[in-house]
């Protein structure tokens, strides 16, 4: 049997505080890794990226994207899974700080909220790394 070694990679499951923002922060890198619910802010009736989810390996390059199951359809909206081209822009503090400015494949996470709707909606899905990680998101979506 050959087992390929996989080295250190980012998973990312991140939110852009301000919405079209194209990067991966630390701060979302944490939330999901430590499976914190990830939140989001969106115009009623207008679809916005939610959430980014990929696998970058130690050489800055985008490896296999994960799969996507969705577990919780939104409730009052449209959800979109989409490979999307991102830029990486974490912290000094990150081990991939170096990787910053780089752009990768990765998967977008895109809602749109129904025409009308104000308030809360809820999106869980299960994301497979595979690399033997199956992680589960859920994403609190605040319709304005």
């Amino acid at each position: 049997m050959k087992i390929r070694q996989l080295g250190p990679r980012i998973l990312v499951a991140g939110v852009a505080a301000c919405l079209g923002l194209a990067t991966a922060t630390a701060q979302d890198i944490n939330k999901f890794e430590n499976g914190a619910h990830v939140r989001a802010s969106v115009f009623s009736g207008s679809e916005s990226r939610i959430g980014i989810l990929a696998n970058v390996n130690s050489r800055c390059q985008s490896e296999d994207l994960p799969d996507v199951k969705v577990a919780r359809k939104p409730a009052k909206g449209e959800l979109r899974l989409d490979t999307t081209p991102v830029v990486i822009g974490v912290t000094r503090a990150s081990a991939y700080w170096r990787c910053n400015g780089k752009e990768v494949e990765m998967v977008g996470v895109f809602y749109k909220a129904n025409e009308g709707f104000v308030g809360d909606d809820r999106i869980v899905v299960d994301v497979d790394y595979k690399i033997g990680q199956v992680r589960r998101v859920t994403y609190v979506v605040k319709v304005r």
